[in-house]
């Protein structure tokens, strides 16, 4: 899951009286404030038997970090689309948004999904289903030319898996006796066999989601670079910064966020 916020790379921000061809605005996110990265862990599972002491069929573990990075400065342009829609551009990072009065919100999820599913026509049918999100949601009032506002970051992972709780010796012999889905039971690992009722109805559920979040304050500044700087050329200049982390969890970890 640590494979967080590794730099904000020029992360952009906008601002009302926007034009068709852009404002450009200085933006600093203040990444010292605010509570840093938080994680909450959701499990659950009908599963009958005894689960170990670290697993819970409901309920959420929340993690808090407090180590301090440095903050985030960089150009950014809006760009009026049509009535009420805007966009915000870094450069690196585009986020459609909408505007109401003098308030705008920026926001764009980008979202994976796999899934996998096997069946055998003598009535035994798994399923599993991976998702992977990543969202990115600016929130901006703005007063002249100054405005202010925060940014909300959120990645999620899950797995969802569904297994007939027991299945017919025609099943197993292209099977096994042994399904796909385990538990981390206090006896040890259990695991779905096919002669056998580990969980509560016809099939075996297990479900399993993190989602960690962080929000910093965001400040931002009118240029007068609209009219004849390049923006292509202000886009490299960026201060990078990260968000609070703690010590050992390196929450870049290769992960592309597109800044």
């Amino acid at each position: 899951m640590h494979r967080f916020l590794p730099l904000l790379c020029g992360l952009s921000i906008s601002a009302i009286g926007c034009s068709k061809k852009g404002n450009i605005w200085l933006i600093e996110i203040d990444t010292t404030e605010g509570d840093g990265l938080s994680c909450a862990r959701e499990f659950n599972t009908n599963f009958s038997g005894a689960l170990a002491s670290d697993q819970a069929s409901d309920g959420a573990l929340v993690e808090s970090y407090t180590d301090e990075g440095p903050k985030a400065l960089f150009y950014a342009k809006i760009v009026d689309l049509s009535s009420n829609q805007v966009s915000l551009n870094s450069g690196t990072l585009l986020l459609p948004g909408e505007r109401d009065g003098n308030k705008a919100e920026f926001s764009w999820t980008s979202e994976q999904k796999y899934t996998r599913t096997v069946d055998h026509e003598a009535d035994y049918d798994y399923t599993v289903v991976d998702r992977q999100t990543f969202t990115t949601t600016i929130d901006m009032e703005f007063s002249g030319r100054t405005a202010s506002g925060s940014i909300l970051v959120e990645e999620g992972v899950s797995t969802d898996e569904s297994e007939s709780d027991t299945w017919g010796e025609e099943v197993s012999r292209d099977l096994g006796d042994v399904g796909e889905i385990t538990w981390s039971a206090r006896s040890g690992t259990e695991s779905n066999g096919r002669d056998s009722s580990e969980c509560d109805g016809d099939d075996c559920r297990k479900y399993s989601a993190t989602v960690c979040g962080v929000e910093a304050p965001i400040t931002a500044t009118l240029t007068d670079l609209s009219k004849g700087e390049d923006f292509s050329s202000l886009v490299t200049l960026t201060n990078y910064g990260s968000f609070k982390t703690t010590d050992g969890s390196n929450l870049g970890g290769g992960y592309d966020t597109g800044w």
